[in-house]
């Protein structure tokens, strides 16, 4: 699971609404070992989520609680997110895609 998402995490680097988020995303996704923090940084997500009133960072915010959630759950701990995690990321990713400029074909291809 988590090389389909870096898959997708990658495509926004140099678009992406909140950088900071976007390189920590990247560098929790990427390393497997990391994963167990997912859960610690998807409060500072959802914290940065409910600051803003900006549409591109609210799903930019979507998304990387998405990845973050399904990452975390990919490590069977005792207090997972909801199950459904995975099923939004993609949609997630293509509605952050529609706002910063990367095509829904791009989305698709990285699935």
């Amino acid at each position: 699971m988590g090389a389909s998402i870096l898959k997708l995490v990658v495509l926004f680097d140099k678009c992406a609404p909140d950088p900071d988020i976007q390189s920590d995303l990247k560098a929790i996704v990427t390393d497997y070992n990391r994963w167990p923090t997912a859960h610690a940084y998807r409060d500072i997500v959802r914290a940065r989520m409910l600051r803003t009133k900006d549409d591109a960072k609210l799903a930019h915010y979507s998304f990387a609680e998405s990845c973050l959630e399904s990452v975390y759950n990919e490590t069977n701990p005792v207090d997972p997110f909801d199950s459904v995690a995975p099923f939004w990321v993609v949609p997630s990713a293509a509605s952050l895609a529609r706002l910063v400029g990367v095509s829904t074909d791009a989305v698709l291809r990285a699935v």
